[in-house]
């Protein structure tokens, strides 16, 4: 199984999403998101890196496993039409600078 790395903001709140998180606030530069059913927020800190000791935090709150978690992290890269990568692993073994590279179309 790849292992965690950090990863964009953006791209951690489009996963919660996915899986029924909604954003209910903003606070100076952390997202707060909650879903029916799931008993703590998860909070994301607003980072071009956030670590992967808070991502595995939020997947515990949220129940995600590492596999769903992986299969979100490939689908929210490879459905955006602006990141094209020649292999969905690709994203998740480069580094922080190249994913920027990649992803600079969809920050603008």
């Amino acid at each position: 199984m790849p292992r965690l790395t950090p990863q964009h903001y953006r791209i951690l709140i489009k996963i919660f999403e996915k899986v029924g998180f909604t954003v209910k606030r903003t606070r100076g530069s952390h997202i707060v998101m909650n879903k029916p059913g799931v008993e703590r927020p998860i909070v994301i800190p607003k980072y071009e890196e956030v670590d992967v000791d808070i991502i595995k935090a939020n997947l515990r709150t949220a129940q995600l496993s590492r596999e769903e978690y992986f299969k979100l992290l490939e689908d929210s890269v490879t459905d955006k039409s602006a990141i094209r990568l020649s292999h969905p692993h690709q994203w998740i073994h480069c580094g922080m600078s190249d994913r920027l590279k990649m992803m600079q179309p969809f920050l603008e």
